[in-house]
């Protein structure tokens, strides 16, 4: 478990190798379960203007909420992954998943339905970020956000704050899209990721707190920060 570490960049060191080797050892292979099933248990007690999830294609040691989202879409929502776009001002652009093993028509297909390892959507590709990005014609021709975001980071503390990969794609798009409408933003964390209690995310003054951060054991709401 991390403890109190001053430079973001030190975090980000600590916190990536320790959650490579803990995916190394299989020790996280059990918690992508055990946060969805939270997840869901949150989104009963949430109140959105509509049921829609943006969440990202998992990636280097991030927890895999893809059985979630194609779940959900099954019962009826939609979902959306998103592509880095620092050159506008919203930071991300949302393009929906519609994956092959549901009845929705049209959009992008999963290539095939096997969760471990995740296979990219077709049509998808990984960026120089590293992320699972769309091409530009599957862009919304509109800025348009889901109203609840599940955001993996490499470090959260209990007070909200979540520590990325350096980009700030998601604090300029919380920023961007709140103005446009509410939306709720969930962190999503592995056990390894939350921080001891008294131990803070080093922040700048454009880091946002996210409304919940959900693990495979607890809720953390932010009537708890």
């Amino acid at each position: 478990m991390v403890g109190k570490v001053v430079k973001k960049s030190e975090l980000r060191r600590l916190l990536s190798r320790e959650l490579t080797a803990a995916t190394r050892r299989g020790d996280l292979t059990e918690e992508s379960a055990g946060i969805s099933a939270r997840i869901k248990h949150l989104i009963e007690r949430l109140v959105l203007a509509e049921r829609s999830l943006g969440l990202t294609f998992p990636l280097r040691n991030e927890p895999n909420l893809m059985p979630l989202a194609r779940e959900l879409i099954a019962e009826g929502w939609r979902a959306y992954l998103p592509t880095c776009a620092l050159h506008l001002p919203q930071a991300l652009v949302w393009t929906e998943y519609k994956p092959a093993n549901t009845d929705v028509k049209g959009g992008i297909d999963a290539v095939s339905m096997a969760d471990t390892p995740e296979p990219l959507p077709s049509g998808f590709f990984l960026d120089s970020n590293g992320v699972v990005a769309a091409p530009t014609e599957f862009w919304p021709s509109e800025p348009y956000a889901p109203a609840l975001w599940l955001i993996p980071g490499l470090g959260f503390d209990r007070q909200g704050y979540r520590l990325g990969r350096g980009g700030g794609y998601y604090d300029r798009a919380l920023a961007f899209y709140a103005t446009m409408g509410e939306v709720t933003s969930v962190g999503v964390a592995f056990e390894l990721s939350l921080l001891p209690e008294g131990s803070s995310v080093p922040r700048g003054k454009y880091d946002l707190p996210l409304d919940y951060i959900v693990t495979s054991r607890e809720i953390i709401a932010p009537g708890s920060f």
